[in-house]
């Protein structure tokens, strides 16, 4: 997923991340929204805990604020009662990729 792309579903599996794990034990179950704010491909033989946690380049970052900004609008239509529409309106791959 390229940096700062947005990826929104209702409900899915924990993905092996240990965050999510924990809010369905929390939960109980699968079922909640959740957006994904990508970071980009991890490159060859780097470490992916200090990839995700690394900095990015100065055009990165400005993808990076794009997405965060996308994902409050995003919440705002989750919230709404548009899951739907969130899905359609910021699933969609950006036109340069």
């Amino acid at each position: 997923m390229g940096v700062g792309q947005l990826r929104i579903r209702a409900k899915g599996s924990a993905g092996g991340h240990n965050g999510i794990k924990n809010i369905i034990a929390h939960l109980g179950g699968q079922v909640f929204p959740r957006i994904k704010v990508g970071v980009g491909e991890k490159p060859p033989k780097y470490d992916l805990a200090d990839y995700v946690l690394g900095h990015f380049s100065k055009t990165e970052q400005e993808l990076m604020s794009e997405g965060y900004d996308n994902a409050v609008k995003a919440v705002e239509l989750i919230v709404s009662d548009q899951m739907s529409e969130a899905m359609n309106e910021y699933n969609r791959k950006k036109k340069d990729e």
